[in-house]
Formats: C-alpha cells, sequence, structure tokens
C-alpha cells in the first residue's frame, strides 16, 4: 500500500504488480500489473476522487469470487491469463471459480 498525502505524490504514475515469476511462457504472466495509478489524468467518471484503480487481472477474479460465480465464461484470447486467475484465487483465499473458455460463440 502506498501511504502518505496525494499531495507528496507529485504527477507520477505508480503501479503495484504481482511478483510471480518472470520465467512464465506467458508474458502476460511475468509480474503483471494489479493495480494502477495516475495523479495526472482525471477519470473520466469520477475525476480526481480516486486515483488507484485495479486492472482487468486483478478485479476479475476476486469480484466472481465474492460474487458468487460457479463458471467464468471467457473467449479463448484470455487463455495466458487463466493462471494469474487461479494465482489469484491463491494468494488471496478466496473461493476458486472454474473457467470456461470458449473460441465462438453466437446469439441468436
Amino acid at each position: 500500500m502506498i501511504a502518505g498525502n496525494k499531495k507528496d505524490w507529485g504527477d507520477k504514475n505508480w503501479c503495484i504488480r504481482a511478483k510471480m515469476s518472470m520465467q512464465d511462457k506467458h508474458k502476460c504472466l511475468r509480474d503483471p500489473v494489479f493495480f494502477r495509478m495516475s495523479m495526472d489524468v482525471p477519470h473520466h467518471r469520477t475525476g480526481k476522487k480516486y486515483c488507484a484503480y485495479p486492472t482487468y487481472d486483478f478485479a476479475c477474479p476476486v469480484v466472481d469470487s465474492i460474487e458468487g460465480v460457479t463458471h467464468a465464461l471467457r473467449s479463448a484470447e484470455y487463455s495466458d491469463r487463466s493462471n494469474g486467475y487461479t494465482w489469484v484465487h491463491e494468494k488471496l483465499g478466496l473461493r476458486k471459480v472454474g473457467v470456461q473458455e470458449f473460441s465462438r460463440l453466437n446469439f441468436l
């Protein structure tokens, strides 16, 4: 956690990374960014009220577990990120969520 007054941070951008493995075969899992902070660009909805935001790789496993999702449906382009999804569940002691991947889905 970053401590101190927001004024002390200046106009800097920060990120918080998960310490995973830099040797992972999937490059997206080599210490991925879980939070990002931007002091210089206001958020399109909240303005400068908040400055730190979770990324998809952190928010989805947490929200899915807390909200009781049993199977997360994910398209195939996210398959490289599945190990990171379960890694977050394990490290935070959250309920595990099954991941069902699909390559194409048509809604009629």
